[in-house]
């Protein structure tokens, strides 16, 4: 009898080690992201990324092979990811991207704070945001609001 006592007792001590695992192997909750880039004329610009939604894994900032295209879009043979592009100029001080769940997908909202002290041109630049998702996601799903 105390060899089967042992036996049980191991497997219930692994059946609840490797649920344990199951639990604390997943992100629940918000996330954030803060990246910082030098401008061509030395100044700094701040973009920081919350993920209110608990879906974005992480985040990569204008990602060497971006998407090409305006608007957002699954990155090939990476079915967990998508590129979010949005405008950005050259006063931008602080940038903040707020992810937020909408349905079965995703709002994107982009809000700038730009530095009105000094002379801008109009120029937009397309930068981009790729998104490493829990799970596939097809881009129609996901609404930017700059």
């Amino acid at each position: 009898m105390p060899a089967r006592l042992v036996l049980v007792a191991s497997i219930a001590i692994l059946a609840s080690a490797s649920s344990a695992c199951a639990i604390t192997g997943s992100v629940t909750g918000g996330r954030a992201w803060s990246h910082a880039a030098v401008a061509d004329d030395g100044s700094n610009a701040i973009v920081n990324v919350s993920d209110r939604s608990g879906r974005v894994r992480d985040v990569a900032f204008d990602p060497a092979d971006p998407v090409a295209g305006g608007g957002v879009a699954a990155v090939p043979g990476k079915p967990n990811e998508l590129d979010v592009p949005w405008t950005a100029g050259a006063c931008d001080v602080t940038t903040d991207i707020d992810i937020g769940a909408a349905g079965a997908g995703l709002a994107v909202t982009v809000t700038i704070e730009r530095d009105e002290s000094k002379p801008c041109d109009a120029i937009a630049l397309l930068r981009r945001l790729r998104l490493e998702l829990d799970q596939p996601l097809a881009p129609g799903l996901v609404v930017v609001r700059q």
